[in-house]
């Protein structure tokens, strides 16, 4: 299992503190106390061993020994989602982040159920305790809400597109990866053309319609078997 992990932006050598949420899930949830090692990592590849030299449920303080920093994944696979709402937003967000998806980025479709806004701190959250558990130590990158057209003229990425009737996926070696993953309502016959004029490529994730989170979590999990 490993050390207990935690993160912290700001990682340094020498003693520092973990307050707020992370001083909270260390003195409560895990209960430990002065002595216990822990794991840091600051979601940029930096990890560290430390020891707890006092704790209260408000502030941690740490001695830290050698930073280690590691090298970011290249071509990791990306996503191009509508915004699920409630508690299957934050499962997609948890799932991805496990999956090794480097780049979320929220799609206002036309028929949209929620177009997101402004991506909430509340989605770093769900991200950083999905790398606390399955440690990873880079965060996906989860960017603003954009409309279809627009990302399509932004990105230089591998362009799929989730379709029961399209294809099976192939993957090309040393290259970025993304797939778009509509509403439950699908895309709009405007939208198929502007994927269809961009190159977009069609492909099938299962034998079965699936829900938007279901879709991206699918696509994730093929992308990560080809890596």
């Amino acid at each position: 299992m490993g050390l207990p992990r935690f993160y912290i932006e700001s990682l340094t050598s020498g003693l520092i503190e973990l307050s707020g949420d992370e001083a909270r899930h260390a003195s409560g949830a895990r209960r430990l106390r002065v002595g216990d090692g822990v794991e840091l990592f600051n979601g940029l590849g930096g990890v560290a061993a430390a020891e707890i030299t006092e704790i209260s449920s408000r502030r941690v303080y740490l001695q830290v020994s050698e930073i280690t920093q590691q090298i970011k994944p290249e071509n990791l696979p990306e996503i191009a989602v509508a915004v699920p709402k409630g508690k299957r937003l934050q499962t997609m967000v948890e799932k991805l982040t496990e999956c090794a998806i480097g780049v979320i980025q929220p799609i206002k479709f036309d028929r949209s159920v929620s177009e997101g806004g402004e991506p909430e701190k509340k989605w770093e959250r769900w991200a950083i305790e999905a790398c606390k558990q399955c440690r990873r130590n880079w965060l996906p990158e989860i960017r603003q809400a954009i409309k279809l057209s627009d990302f399509l003229q932004q990105t230089t990425s591998d362009l799929f597109l989730a379709d029961i009737s399209g294809s099976r996926p192939e993957f090309a070696p040393g290259r970025t990866s993304c797939c778009i993953i509509g509403p439950e309502g699908g895309l709009s016959e405007q939208e198929f053309t502007l994927c269809a004029a961009a190159g977009v490529r069609n492909i099938r994730l299962g034998t079965h319609i699936l829900r938007t989170e279901t879709a991206a979590i699918a696509y994730a999990t093929l992308a990560g078997a080809e890596r």
